[in-house]
C-alpha cells in the first residue's frame, strides 16, 4: 500500500510540473502573440 501512496504522490507532483509547465507556454505564446500584433502596428504607421 504505502508504494501504490508514493507512486501516486510522485505521479500528482510529476502532473503539476507538467500543467505548470504548460500554463507558462501559453503564457510566453500570448505574449509572443501581443509582440506581433504591435509590432505589425507599427509597421503600418
Amino acid at each position: 500500500m504505502k508504494e501504490l501512496e508514493k507512486a501516486i504522490d510522485q505521479l500528482k507532483k510529476e502532473n503539476d510540473r507538467i500543467e505548470k509547465a504548460q500554463n507558462r507556454a501559453k503564457l510566453l505564446n500570448q505574449k509572443d502573440k501581443t509582440n506581433l500584433k504591435g509590432m505589425l502596428k507599427q509597421k503600418e504607421r
